[in-house]
């Protein structure tokens, strides 16, 4: 029995981050204008982790 694990962790050793990327501007190419992508939550954004995270989100 091969588990959902088993058929994730082979999937991504198949793949490299370049072959992706290869993929993506492929696609952009054929569309012949780039994707933007948006974040249109709607609720509560997520918190600042650290001071440095507060003072930039401030900015």
């Amino acid at each position: 029995m091969v588990t959902l694990n088993a058929k994730m962790y082979d999937y991504l050793s198949s793949v490299s981050l370049a072959d992706l990327v290869a993929r993506q501007q492929e696609k952009e190419a054929s569309l012949g204008a780039a994707t933007v992508l948006e974040d249109r939550r709607i609720g509560p954004h997520p918190r600042p982790r650290n001071t440095r995270d507060k003072a930039a989100a401030i900015l």
